[in-house]
């Protein structure tokens, strides 16, 4: 039976190829950072790319060149968005649901320092939040020009949030100067080079204009200078849910639910489903000598897709479950979220190599770490006189 099963990952139910859907973002429609010490040309092209093709760049090929490294990976290419404002917009070659639990995975660079966990009262380390947005192709012409709508995070109603910011930068000149901005709160500064960073410009100089301007929400200052003697050492606080860039890729704080979409008033809006993913800097902050702080993206995943999440055959035919498997592909360990249910991984050849339950807890994590690289079948079953619902599992 098993065997069975595992053929099927390949065939369909007539023997037809399955054209499998990407978990991951296809298509880098937007790319619009704002300044930054890490907007320049070897993010942007190949190291081998003379001047003249640096200067001949626009959005239209920079999206181009993004999209062939990052379409369907988790981490083809970790772009940044730049200071307060810098996004990104991304799409899927297939329209997302909302699932059964928490339904994105946001990849970026954040990370936990020593005694800073998830479990710890100040979570954090390198925690740099952007403000998360999904949109439905409700016109449907494939375009990402429908509404908007933000996910509501922890930060959204705090009260050093900001709700209606907004910030001009202007085109330094000569382009190698630091970058001059002013906002709506009375406020200016730079955007300062650094000796770490040295290339000809922190402004991103292929977008048209004189100057950007960005607005939406401000969320507060999240970094903190724990230096002493002069010495700065500085501590990115990760807010506590909602955001990208906030917790690392494998922790539940990297995932967000489409339930929490608001619209621009803040009310809760109910989405069926969504098709493209907007991921905006939302703290604009100076941290010394480490720059500003400037959101980092490397992927979106769908954690339902058939590629990352649910398989077999109930899935065949578009039909839904009650569980949330991710991440996958994994390499030391992956997590089940869903009602209770009895366990079961089998590897290649059928085999069965462990066991577990989903108590009334609703979530366990299955360290894998031991097994060899390889694809596995995960089989869940919630009663004993009920049909199993099998998930395909990729061991790095």
């Amino acid at each position: 039976m098993i065997g069975g099963l595992l053929a099927v990952w390949a065939f369909g139910l007539h023997g037809a190829a399955l054209q499998a859907q990407s978990a991951y973002q296809q298509k880098v429609w937007r790319y619009v950072p704002a300044p930054g010490q890490f907007i320049d040309a070897a993010m942007l092209a190949e190291p081998e790319t003379d001047s003249a093709g640096l200067a001949a760049l626009d959005e239209a090929a920079v999206c181009a060149f993004l999209t062939e490294k990052m379409a369907g990976k988790s981490n083809g290419r970790l772009l940044s968005l730049g200071a307060y404002g810098g996004y990104v917009v991304l799409g899927f070659d297939h329209r997302i649901p909302n699932g059964p639990g928490l339904d994105l995975r946001l990849y970026g660079n954040a990370y936990y320092a020593g005694g800073h966990g998830a479990d710890s009262e100040t979570p954090g380390g390198s925690a740099e939040p952007g403000i998360v947005y999904v949109s439905r192709d409700d016109n449907g012409d494939g375009l990402p020009n429908d509404t908007w709508y933000e996910i509501d995070g922890s930060e959204t109603d705090a009260p050093q949030t900001v709700a209606d910011y907004r910030i001009v930068y202007y085109r330094p000149a000569p382009l190698d100067a630091d970058v001059f901005w002013r906002d709506n709160q009375g406020d200016s500064g730079y955007i300062y080079r650094n000796t770490y960073h040295t290339q000809d410009s922190y402004y991103p100089w292929w977008l048209p204009g004189d100057s950007l301007v960005f607005s939406g929400r401000r969320l507060p200052d999240n970094a903190v200078d724990e230096g002493a003697d002069g010495r700065q050492a500085w501590f990115l606080r990760a807010f506590d849910y909602g955001y990208a860039d906030n917790h690392p890729n494998d922790s539940e704080g990297a995932l967000v639910d489409i339930d929490w979409a608001v619209d621009a008033d803040g009310r809760p809006v109910s989405l069926d489903s969504i098709d493209f993913v907007m991921i905006r800097t939302g703290v604009r902050q100076n941290t010394g000598w480490t720059g500003e702080v400037s959101t980092e993206v490397a992927g979106v995943e769908d954690v339902h897709c058939l590629s990352a999440g649910p398989t077999g055959i109930e899935d065949l035919d578009g039909g839904r479950t009650a569980w949330c498997v991710y991440p996958n592909p994994c390499a030391d360990r992956f997590a089940v979220e869903g009602v209770p249910a009895r366990l079961r991984l089998y590897d290649a050849q059928g085999h069965c190599v462990g066991h577990r339950d989903i108590s009334e807890a609703g979530h366990v994590v299955w360290e894998v770490a031991a097994l060899q690289p390889g694809l596995y079948l995960l089989e869940v079953r919630n009663g004993a006189d009920t049909a199993p619902v099998y998930y395909k599992i990729l061991k790095k």
